[in-house]
Order: C-alpha cells, then structure tokens, then sequence
C-alpha cells in the first residue's frame, strides 16, 4: 500500500504541472499591444486638438505605435500557428498606418 501511495502522488504532483505555452513570446506581444493602445490615446489628445498638435510628440508616438507594431508582427510571424498574435498583428497594423496618416495630414511630417 505504501509503494502504491507514493505512486498515486508522483502522478499527482506530475499532472499539477502548468503545459508549456505553444508561444513562449505571446505575453510579450500583449504586453507590446497594450502599450500601443496607451500610446495611441496619448497620440489622439495631441493630434486631436483644435490649436496647432505637438509634430515633435505627435512623430515620436507615431513611430513608437509603428515600431510596437512590427514587435507584434514579428513575433506572429514567427509562430503562425498562434491566433492570439496573429489577431493582434492584424489590430496593430491599421493603428500605425492610421498614426502615420494623421501624422502626415496634421503635420506634414513624412516618414
């Protein structure tokens, strides 16, 4: 019975296990879109306003959504098997083209 009792409790404690994530790199994609849509709100209040915007902000926070964005990217591209990056991937991808756009049309500013 002890033998069998020491059994029971390895497979247990093997079964207690957490799996290891298909995608090692995904909490830092979402950790990487989260920081995008703060950036994004920040990005809006100084294009947004009706007196002349920040350019110097505005520029700065338009590449650091785009560059946010191709972290994103790249890690999707790397694991196409995960929906999660994929699905962010294609959520950050307007929001750059949409900063640069306003960026542009607010500013003149072209990168």
């Amino acid at each position: 019975m002890r033998k069998a009792g020491w059994l029971i409790l390895g497979l247990l404690a093997g079964c207690a296990q957490a799996p290891p994530r298909a995608n090692p790199d995904a909490e830092d994609a979402i950790r990487a879109s989260r920081e995008l849509k703060t950036l994004e709100l920040e990005f809006s209040a100084v294009t947004v306003s009706t007196t002349a915007p920040d350019c110097g902000r505005a520029k700065t926070l338009s590449q650091s959504i785009c560059e946010l964005t191709d972290r994103i990217c790249n890690i999707a591209a790397r694991h196409p098997e995960d929906a999660t990056t994929d699905g962010l991937c294609k959520d950050a991808r307007p929001r750059c083209e949409h900063a640069r756009e306003q960026t542009q049309r607010r500013c003149g500013v072209v990168r």
